[in-house]
């Protein structure tokens, strides 16, 4: 099983606002995690034992970099890091229509995020971005491998 690429820095931020929105549902061994637009969901599968998660995401599955619902999730089960206060910050965005407004320009992303959300919740984005940098330090730690995808991304919005 060959190991997860770490992803890029704002899928830290989608991560953090998945679990302020409560959008990751555990039921019947099943873990989906609904985008923010809530109108489909990525499967997850982790494995403990084998050290090994998946996630049917774009970014997971055509990029190969641990996309945000596995992240969300493995903040939700305390693998790694996760600050609230910086949750609640990033709560109720809509990350698909950001995305296509800049073009998929994460850095304008970013940028948006830190003027419109996180000022707005006096977060301190020096500090912001530390928290950012250890989460991604943590994910290359762990060193996660691959399980196999279960099924391809869901195309809807």
């Amino acid at each position: 099983m060959s190991i997860w690429k770490n992803p890029p820095p704002i899928k830290i931020y989608e991560a953090l606002g998945c679990i302020v929105d409560k959008r990751i549902v555990e039921e019947s061994g099943e873990i989906r995690v609904y985008s923010s637009s809530r109108n489909k969901y990525y499967v997850i599968e982790y494995d403990e034992k084998k050290h090994a998660i998946v996630s049917n995401d774009n970014g997971s599955y055509y990029v190969g970099y641990l996309g945000y619902p596995a992240i969300a999730y493995l903040m939700l089960k305390e693998k790694i890091s996760y600050n609230q206060s910086y949750a609640y910050a990033l709560k109720d965005i809509l990350w698909k229509d950001l995305n296509v407004k800049f073009d998929n320009d994460y850095f304008l992303v970013e940028e948006y995020i830190y003027k419109y959300y996180l000022k707005k919740h006096n977060i301190n984005i020096k500090e912001f971005k530390l928290f950012v940098n250890q989460v991604l330090e943590e994910i290359k730690l762990l060193q996660l491998k691959k399980l196999q995808f279960l099924s391809p991304p869901p195309n809807q919005y």
